[in-house]
């Protein structure tokens, strides 16, 4: 049915997203001090480019219509990103901790677990415990399999 078909594409896109956030997570705790500044800098380095298009990757994903769904990026949206997750880029990301990106890459996967939660309960299977749902008995006398 549409409905399962519908849970399947956000599953997957929400397995997208995760993957963008771990990435970043393993960049992010691999980089020394220097690749910040030098991603706040303009990104001159090889790990500050890293970290710069890990975290560019992962916004990219947060906008999608699983999570966020906001369509094509413009000022607020961006903002409202970099006031979720970190960005190395600027000031601010140049001097978050590493604790730091971990607690807002966490907060992030919760959310994303609560908005797999809701989909699943608005478009997965019902509850076969549903006393509206037929039971296996009343199944098989339906159609004939006793």
């Amino acid at each position: 049915p549409a409905d399962i078909q519908k849970l399947k594409e956000i599953k997957s896109e929400v397995g997208s997203i995760r993957d963008s956030l771990e990435n970043f997570r393993k960049i992010v705790n691999s980089a020394p001090e220097t690749d910040f500044l030098a991603a706040n800098a303009g990104g001159f380095t090889e790990g500050s480019r890293k970290l710069s298009s890990a975290w560019s990757a992962a916004a990219l994903q947060l906008k999608s219509q699983a999570l966020l769904n906001l369509g094509v990026l413009n000022g607020p949206d961006l903002q409202l990103i970099q006031g979720m997750l970190p960005n190395p880029s600027t000031v601010g990301g140049a001097l978050a901790s590493k604790k730091a990106y971990a607690a807002a890459i966490d907060q992030i996967v919760k959310m994303i677990d609560q908005k797999v939660n809701a989909y699943t309960q608005q478009y997965g299977p019902k509850n076969p415990q549903d006393p509206a749902a037929p039971s296996p008995d009343d199944l098989k006398k339906k159609y004939g399999l006793q």
